[in-house]
């Protein structure tokens, strides 16, 4: 885990949000502050209001809403990222197969194939290379091109699916620090104010004097 970030006062902060800045991450993904000095933080944070149980659980509420909204992040990267894991082997297959029909044209060869029908499900073709093959490209949209042309564009599919997984990836990382900061800054505020109704109390075990 990268070491937690420190405030810093040149740093705008969200909006609505008083432990989280804007970062220089890629994908817009705030950063999260690490709480160093808990009653300098809810002293500055009062603007001179009682810090009181009160006023710290509705901090508290505040730093669990910027959490979800972390978790939230998380789990839509963590999509992003099965789907990519889908998507690359596909790609590569295709690709695959068409390498595989090139060939076959250039030698003047036909082919027996198995195909997918359905999951575990196979059938056998028998394909005489023509230079032609269907694409899905999306919205029930299938258009036709010639083995090089379909080969560019799923190859340009890949850098670009490649690309993408790594990026998620790289906030993936980033995004488990700001939740790592997060947690341990509501332990931190959530324990204060364990601390703070501690010492309020008397203690016990005084006796009167006469």
């Amino acid at each position: 885990m990268a070491a937690l970030a420190k405030p810093n006062p040149n740093k705008p902060r969200e909006v609505g949000g008083i432990t989280v800045v804007k970062s220089s991450n890629m994908s817009n993904i705030p950063e999260a502050v690490f709480i160093e000095d808990v009653n300098k933080f809810l002293d500055e944070t009062s603007n001179g209001a009682d810090v009181n149980d009160k006023f710290i659980e509705g901090i508290l509420e505040i730093m669990q809403q910027e959490y979800s909204k972390f978790k939230m992040m998380e789990q839509h990267l963590v999509y992003n990222l099965q789907q990519y894991k889908k998507k690359i082997p596909e790609i590569e297959k295709t690709l695959n197969a068409i390498n595989r029909l090139k060939a076959a044209k250039g030698d003047d060869k036909e082919l027996d194939l198995n195909y997918s029908l359905a999951d575990n499900v196979w059938a056998k073709a028998h394909i005489v290379p023509e230079d032609k093959v269907y694409l899905w490209l999306g919205a029930n949209v299938m258009l036709e091109y010639c083995y090089d042309d379909a080969w560019e564009i799923l190859n340009a599919n890949l850098i670009k699916a490649t690309e993408k997984s790594d990026e998620t990836r790289n906030d993936l990382s980033f995004l488990k620090d700001q939740i790592t900061t997060s947690e341990v800054n509501i332990a931190r505020v959530y324990n204060h104010s364990v601390l703070m109704r501690r010492q309020s109390k008397p203690t016990g075990g005084q006796t009167e004097k006469k």
